[in-house]
């Protein structure tokens, strides 16, 4: 059974990212391809503001994905597109529905009940995804509705919803290949990345998620293995970047270098007086910021009614804005919750790329890859049986039909030098003339397999 591949781009605030994986039958993922460009001004917390500046880049790295050679001259068919962006936010809804007898509940009533708590969320807000938290039969709690027994069924539930604008601007984002439009299927982006960088104890006990990105960050909680909120704040590690920027006078292109390399987020009773001056400031204009988008999250989950009691599975920090020197140690510092870096799923390979880099666009196709069945990569024919797969190609058999016979029989091409002569220059006439007689000796079948030299 040949393996399945998927494509997905990301538009995102500060990069535009396209990733092409393969799927085989036993569902083990492999990263074949990653192409990423700077996003220019074309999007601005995480929504599309010049759609013809966004889809130049985004048909670029299709043109670089497609050209990579282990994916052998293939077409990109269809694409995942996901998500986000600041307008995404959670609503908790509940609905009630009525079976009219004592029945068993299939899975048409937890649709049914989807259909009526988006009836009663009474929006206009696009809905990206929907999370179970709490199914109520005949007035007691049941873990699992499905197969169960009952007359009246309650349940709550939390739609993650957006700016109907944001798949309006997405749309016009024409994504192609040699010419003709790629179909797209849209994605929750914060819903995939959370299901891959959280486990399910740390999904059953309580555990916040920050995606600090460039311009955005978005936060998750989970708790009793359901999606309790989920929001975007318009600030992220860029706000730290044009601090420097300003504050020292220098490039936004400079800036970003300091604050890669030298920057520091440090909680304020643990700065260390011994620094140099220049280190100094720099850290303090790191360390004001980032306590600042700091107090912004705690703010954010406190407003929605959560406890820090209420996370003692911790924090899991993930985006660009996670490499920041310091965040994770100030996050501990202010939360008194134990914090830690997002990984890949460990059962997807694909060196030589470095997946902690790619976190984002990873996720993506795990998602696809358990959610849907749609194949996104067409291979030409002449190559179609022997696409990347695991990082090798597939061997042929010395005995099958497909390996092209030799225009040159046994006898014309040997590995045996004609012998030396007497002297060099008549040894380099003897060679030439061999060479001579390879390229221009008949034949003895002509193309069709006909008796005689060739015409």
């Amino acid at each position: 059974m040949e393996p399945r591949y998927i494509a997905a781009i990301e538009i995102g605030s500060s990069k535009i990212k396209g990733i092409v994986a393969s799927v085989d039958p036993s569902s083990a993922i492999t990263i074949v391809a990653v192409e990423e460009s700077d996003a220019g001004d074309s999007v601005r917390y995480g929504r599309v503001q010049n759609a013809r500046e966004a889809a130049s880049r985004v048909n670029d790295i299709i043109r670089r994905l497609e050209n990579n050679p282990r994916l052998a001259g293939a077409r990109i068919t269809h694409v995942y597109v996901p998500e986000g962006g600041r307008s995404v936010e959670s609503r908790q809804v509940s609905a009630d529905v009525h079976l009219g007898g004592d029945i068993e509940i299939t899975a048409q009533v937890i649709e049914k009940l989807h259909n009526e708590a988006r009836y009663n969320m009474a929006t206009d807000r696009d809905v990206l995804a929907v999370s179970n938290r709490r199914f109520v039969v005949d007035g007691a709690e049941v873990r699992r509705l499905v197969g169960s027994f009952g007359n009246a069924v309650h349940g709550e539930f939390t739609f993650v919803t957006a700016s109907p604008e944001n798949r309006r601007n997405l749309n016009r984002v024409k994504i192609e290949s040699r010419g003709l439009e790629i179909p797209r299927r849209y994605i929750p982006r914060a819903v995939a990345l959370a299901d891959m960088v959280m486990s399910d104890s740390e999904r059953q006990l309580g555990t916040l998620l920050i995606d600090l990105g460039a311009e955005t960050t978005t936060v998750a909680v989970y708790r009793g293995s359901a999606l309790m909120l989920l929001g975007t704040l318009p600030m992220g590690s860029a706000n730290i970047t044009r601090d420097l920027a300003n504050g020292l006078g220098v490039t936004h292109e400079e800036a970003e270098k300091i604050k890669l390399s030298r920057g520091r987020a440090v909680a304020e009773r643990v700065k260390n007086a011994e620094t140099d001056p220049e280190t100094a400031e720099i850290t303090d204009y790191v360390s004001a910021r980032t306590g600042e988008i700091i107090a912004n999250i705690m703010g954010y989950i406190d407003r929605a009614g959560i406890r820090l009691s209420d996370l003692p599975g911790g924090i899991v920090l993930a985006g660009g804005g996670a490499h920041l020197g310091g965040l994770a140690e100030m996050l501990q510092a202010q939360t008194d919750l134990k914090v830690r870096k997002a990984t890949v799923d460990s059962s997807i390979i694909g060196e030589p790329f470095n997946t902690a880099d790619h976190i984002d666009v990873i996720s993506l196709v795990r998602y696809a890859a358990r959610e849907d069945s749609q194949q996104c990569i067409e291979f030409p024919e002449a190559s179609a049986s022997t696409p990347y797969s695991g990082g090798r190609r597939q061997l042929l058999d010395d005995n099958d039909p497909r390996l092209l016979v030799d225009d040159m029989d046994e006898e014309t091409i040997t590995d045996e030098l004609p012998p030396e002569g007497p002297d060099a220059d008549s040894t380099r006439e003897t060679l030439l003339n061999k060479i001579k007689y390879w390229f221009t000796k008949p034949k003895d079948t002509d193309l069709d397999g006909d008796e005689g030299e060739l015409d």
